[in-house]
Formats: C-alpha cells, sequence, structure tokens
C-alpha cells in the first residue's frame, strides 16, 4: 500500500508524535473561551488530541502543506470551532492581539526572525507560546552520513523568543530515545 505524504508523515513519526503531543497537552491549560493557534499543524492529530483533552472556544490550524491540510480538512469538515489557515509563520492571516495560547510542534531549524515578532503581534498580552523544537531533521541526515549522534544547539529559539521580548516561562530539554527536544513556553 503507497501512503501519501500526510499519511507517511504519521505513520514514520507515529510514537514521537504521541510522546510529544501527550507531554504538550499535560503542560498547557486552555479554557473554554481561549483562542488557540497550532501554527503548524501538519495533518491536524494534534488537534484531534487537543479536542478530547481541552476546552477553547476556537482552534485554527495553520499549514503551509498542501498535502497534510488537505488530511486535516477531511479531519475536522465537520467541527465549526475549528478553521484552517495556509499562510508562512511570519506572515499570519489574524488580527493583532488575537490568540491566547500559540503551539508551534517542531518549530523549523530554519527561520525568518520575523516569525517571534509576528507570534507576538497576534498573541494576546498574558497569552504564551508553546513551541518544541528537534533535531529529528538534522538527526537522520547526520546519523546516515555519520553514524553518531550529533548534538543541536537550541538557543537560537530562546534567543528568539527573548529578542521579540517575550518572557521565557519555562524550558525543558527532554529526550525520547535518539532525539533530544526542546520544550518552551514563553508569555507576552
Amino acid at each position: 500500500m503507497k501512503l501519501n505524504t500526510a499519511e507517511k508523515y504519521e505513520y514514520e513519526n507515529e510514537e514521537y508524535l504521541k510522546y510529544i503531543h501527550n507531554y504538550i497537552l499535560q503542560n498547557i491549560k486552555t479554557s473554554k473561551r481561549d483562542l488557540v493557534l497550532d501554527a503548524a499543524s501538519k495533518t491536524g492529530l494534534f488537534a484531534k488530541r487537543l479536542l478530547k483533552a481541552h476546552s477553547f472556544k476556537e482552534l485554527t490550524l495553520n499549514e503551509q502543506d498542501k498535502e497534510l491540510i488537505s488530511l486535516s480538512k477531511e479531519r475536522f469538515e465537520l467541527i465549526e470551532k475549528i478553521r484552517h489557515t495556509s499562510t508562512h509563520l511570519s506572515k499570519l492571516n489574524s488580527i493583532n492581539n488575537y490568540f491566547d495560547l500559540i503551539i508551534i510542534i517542531d518549530f523549523p531549524q530554519k527561520h525568518d526572525e520575523t516569525i517571534f515578532k509576528e507570534l507576538k503581534r497576534v498573541l494576546k498580552p498574558k497569552g504564551k507560546i508553546v513551541i518544541t523544537k528537534t533535531n529529528k531533521q538534522q538527526k537522520s541526515f547526520l546519523n546516515k552520513l555519520f553514524k553518531q549522534k550529533q548534538k543541536v544547539d537550541f538557543t537560537q529559539l530562546t534567543k528568539g523568543l527573548q529578542d521579540a521580548q517575550l518572557e521565557i516561562q519555562k524550558e525543558e530539554f527532554l529526550t525520547h530515545k535518539d532525539l533530544e527536544i526542546c520544550f518552551v513556553e514563553a508569555k507576552k
């Protein structure tokens, strides 16, 4: 059976995604009034788990990859409090001070520094941003090339948030199998 891009993403990352999704779900708080942005929602798998574990008023799923977002749209076509967008993180289509919570799972290794300013712009005062970043992309390539574990510098992530004048509230480094994961929570 040949898998499309979206199915392949979920299949190849199933164990890691379950681990990181559960970790985030245990470490966030939402209320039924909250407006939430999953800024890099991929297939909407995290949103599916978020729906079961937390309450919120509206969830915006943003994903640029057309195949990934199409699976997400199929998953949630009948759920009114979920909407989809497909914009770059540095050009979000939302009004200022809109979201109570922004979640980004697997923050891009290479990114434009304007992303942090844009996240701050759409985040409400006292709103929170939860970001995870892994060495997943680098590790698979480097492991094949060097057959050894490579360290990844996660300081760029916290520096970007601080430069955008967001207050780091929590920073944890997790390990799952051979992955290193940085979990950061920041507040406006």
